[in-house]
């Protein structure tokens, strides 16, 4: 409607643009154009449909016409000189403003634009334009008025829409006319099932008299709030708390009634659910052996079980609507005491203990807990005070015990040796003895109170702060080896075996851990030690082939060294006596269970050569000795033995057998001598047969000893000559033991033996050799001398014949 009218204006003053602009407030930030009619050639802000920011000019134009109460005029001659940049921006040559001030909102701004051309507005165009403005003040209020009314029913169908209470309207006739959807919610039907019927429709047989009483009042034209209880669809109780309202007409006639309802059912099922367990509390606190109180307000008893009678021998009519103070159960002071926890129990809405003593009708002082408990009402308010008291004299007994116990503790930690210190549930530090103060050179002030990374926020003992953690966390005992930080050195570090003890309250619940530290440094450098030779031991076994081993004949335990079952030729499992006996040698097994079986000698020692059969069938020597452990009553409990492989000693053995066999079938003696000492190391059989000695004697003899031709030095002569590397081959003479000398012929040479040097002589009896060179020298004689007098005869026979001629 408000555009025909702008159409109308921008027709009637014949002019290129006619706007309502708002707000007309030069204090806005921003400002719109929302109605606007133009000529299609000058399009104006109203199209854009966009709040246009505030700029000076506008907002200077804006204070002129607030100040103004009629038009103002903008273009040529006397009148206000154009702002630039709207004029620019829309192609304004003149326009005529005048603001608008509607009873609702802020104020408007209404215009007309000439673009055209410039225009000198005119009275009596003012004057009509000043009309149309004060109409348009009337029509704004109009439609803000009825805008305003429409967001306002709008807001309210939300709110009873979206309302978290049920709302129905009923008519005169107590019919309903509306439910909102959270009374649909609440009952279970669904709109249309409910409007257009009675709402006694929904309420139970039993509650219709009442309904029809409250419908009675409302047609008197009470208000009123009462509960109601209604029937839902699956026939289940919906109770409510009903605040009813009267609708009259304008005559004051009754119209019907408005009703909010709140669903009370839950509360409603709680208040029987207080009834009842005020029955089940009856019943149980009649019957508790613990005294139970029951305080209003003002402090004053409402309630006394049975039980402090007994205990007090005072009547319980005597007790009741008297406070602590009034009756003398309690001392003065522990009276005011309780007085003061029930008032704060009141005050506070939070249970609270409160500890006296009391004496019973022996004289006997009893120490009681009482637990202070508020009580609600249905609206949730403190209503009373219950106060549970329980005998806690046993308890008071051990906490002395306790006490007694935490002072031998302190005792007893402050003199051990050993680092102690107890953490509480949270991990702080609650007690460091002596000890562990000493070592870490710290005042243990500095140190309660705080938890291990607190005290060592670098990191350096978060392995025992992990320790403490779990152990609070799991309840389960720990115990750790720590190597505690700037002590000690690389090789030598102090090391600490740490026992986490957790403690626990008398539910079970974790209270805190107690740490016991001690120094296993010179342990743990003994352990390396021990390491060590037991890794030399392991090399020494590997590099001699010994294997060790032990068997418990009582508990059946078996133990075989790694080099065992290396000399076995298997990898190391679960040893036993069957597997050991597995790879005996068939031939070799009842020799050794009849060794086995041999009496004691008086070592207690076996020793025992016998061959095994390893899985890849090579087959090895072993040299077994063990011993055998007798219990205190004789009887033998456990045997410790070592394996040897001694296959390459058996094989060097087998060889030097065969070679001496080979030496001693020689025909020619041989002579082994020790360098260092020149005596006979070794002499073979041919040797003994050629001197008549036996092998024997001639091991304590010398070369001079069977060579008369050989002193001392020429025997040392004849050695170095040996020695330097030079084999020789010399004619000498032997002494037999009887006397008898005799010819040989020696060849000898020498070799390094370990780390001595032997010579080797070969000795030849050559008295058959030298009887032939005798003979044939012999024959060689006379083989001359025949040759020399056939001569000496030819010669004779030439001298006799020049002779016989000479005499001739």
């Amino acid at each position: 409607m408000m555009r025909n009218v702008l159409e109308e204006v921008r027709s009637i003053f014949d002019c290129d643009r006619a706007y309502l602009l708002y707000p007309c407030n030069p204090d806005s930030d921003s400002w719109t154009v929302p109605m606007e009619s133009t000529s299609l050639e000058y399009p104006g802000a109203g199209i854009m449909n966009v709040d246009t920011p505030m700029d000076p000019e506008v907002a200077e134009k804006m204070r002129l016409l607030l100040a103004c109460d009629g038009a103002l005029k903008f273009g040529l001659g006397p009148e206000h000189p154009l702002p630039s940049n709207i004029s620019q921006r829309f192609g304004i040559k003149s326009f005529i403003a005048t603001a608008l001030h509607p009873k609702s909102g802020d104020t408007w701004e209404f215009g007309i634009h000439q673009c055209s051309h410039s225009r000198i507005w005119t009275a009596g165009e003012e004057r009509l334009f000043l009309e149309i403005g004060r109409r348009l003040t009337d029509a704004l209020t109009s439609l803000l008025v009825r805008h305003e009314l429409q967001e306002s029913e709008a807001k309210y169908r939300r709110f009873v829409e979206t309302s978290s209470e049920g709302i129905v309207g009923l008519n005169s006739n107590h019919i309903i006319t509306f439910i909102n959807a959270r009374m649909v919610g609440m009952i279970g039907y669904s709109t249309d099932e409910l409007i257009g019927h009675q709402l006694s429709d929904f309420i139970f047989e039993e509650d219709i008299a009442d309904h029809e009483r409250h419908m009675t009042l409302r047609r008197q034209g009470t208000s009123e709030q009462y509960e109601r209880r209604l029937r839902c669809k699956d026939g289940s109780e919906l109770w409510t708390q009903v605040s009813a309202s009267v609708i009259n007409g304008d005559s004051g006639e009754f119209q019907g009634s408005f009703a909010m309802l709140t669903d009370i059912t839950e509360r409603k099922r709680i208040e029987q659910d207080i009834i009842a367990r005020e029955c089940d509390f009856r019943t149980l606190v009649e019957n508790s052996s613990d005294p139970i109180l029951r305080y209003d307000r003002d402090c004053r008893r409402t309630y006394v079980n049975p039980v402090i009678n007994q205990i007090s021998g005072k009547p319980i009519d005597s007790l009741l609507g008297y406070t602590p103070e009034d009756t003398q159960l309690l001392s003065d002071s522990e009276a005011r005491n309780l007085t003061t926890a029930i008032r704060q129990t009141f005050d506070s809405d939070q249970a609270c203990h409160v500890d006296f003593n009391f004496i019973d009708l022996n004289d006997e002082i009893h120490g009681y807990d009482m637990l202070l408990v508020p009580e609600h009402d249905a609206d949730g308010q403190v209503m009373t005070v219950l106060g549970v008291a329980h005998d806690i004299t046993e308890r008071k007994q051990a906490e002395r015990k306790i006490a007694e116990s935490e002072q031998k503790f302190r005792s007893l930690a402050e003199s051990l040796p050993d680092n102690i210190i107890l953490y509480d549930r949270q991990g702080l530090a609650i007690y460091i003895n002596p000890s562990l103060e000493k070592m870490l050179g710290e005042n243990a002030v500095k140190l309660i109170g705080k938890s291990v990374r607190e005290r060592h926020p670098d990191g350096s003992y978060e392995a025992y702060a992990q320790a403490i953690d779990n152990a609070l966390t799991s309840g389960e005992d720990d115990e750790i080896e720590f190597v505690v930080p700037n002590l000690g050195t690389a090789t030598n570090p102090v090391i600490h075996q740490i026992r986490i003890v957790v403690e626990h309250d008398e539910q079970g619940e974790v209270t805190g851990v107690l740490a016991i530290g001690r120094d296993i440094s010179e342990q743990k450098k003994a352990e390396r030690e021990l390491n060590e030779k037991q890794r030399l031991l392991l090399e020494a076994q590997q590099i001699a082939h010994v294997g060790n081993w032990h068997h418990d004949l009582v508990t059946d335990e078996m133990y075989w060294s790694e080099e065992f079952f290396n000399i076995l030729g298997i990898p190391p499992q679960e040893p036993s006596l069957e597997l050991g006996l597995s790879f005996i040698h068939p031939d070799d097994k009842q020799k050794l269970f009849n060794d086995i079986e041999l009496p004691v000698n008086k070592d207690g020692d076996f020793e025992q050569e016998f061959r095994i059969i390893r899985p890849d069938g090579e087959i090895r020597w072993i040299h077994s000795r063990w011993v055998r452990i007798n219990g205190e009553n004789g009887n033998e409990i456990k045997r410790v033995g070592t394996h040897q492989d001694i296959t390459e000693r058996k094989q060097a053995e087998q060889e030097m057998a065969l070679l001496e066999t080979a030496v001693n079938r020689s025909s020619d003696a041989i002579y082994l001598m020790d360098d260092q000492t020149t005596l006979f190391h070794y002499v073979n059989d041919a040797a003994c047969r050629a001197l008549g000695y036996s092998r024997e004697e001639l091991q304590t003899m010398s070369p001079p000893d069977i060579d008369p031709d050989i002193t001392d030095r020429k025997n040392k002569e004849l050695t170095k000559e040996v020695v330097e590397g030079t084999p020789i081959a010399f004619e000498t003479h032997h002494k037999t033991k009887d006397g008898r000398i005799f010819p040989v012929e020696i060849h000898a040479s020498s070799f390094e033996y370990g780390d001595k040097t032997f010579s080797l002589a070969v000795a030849r009896d050559i008295t058959e050799r030298k009887q032939a060179e005798e003979q044939l020298q012999q024959a060689q004689k006379m083989e001359a001398l025949g040759t020399l007098v056939g001569g000496i005869a030819h010669d004779f026979k030439q001298f006799g014949y020049i002779s016989a001629s000479a005499c001739r």
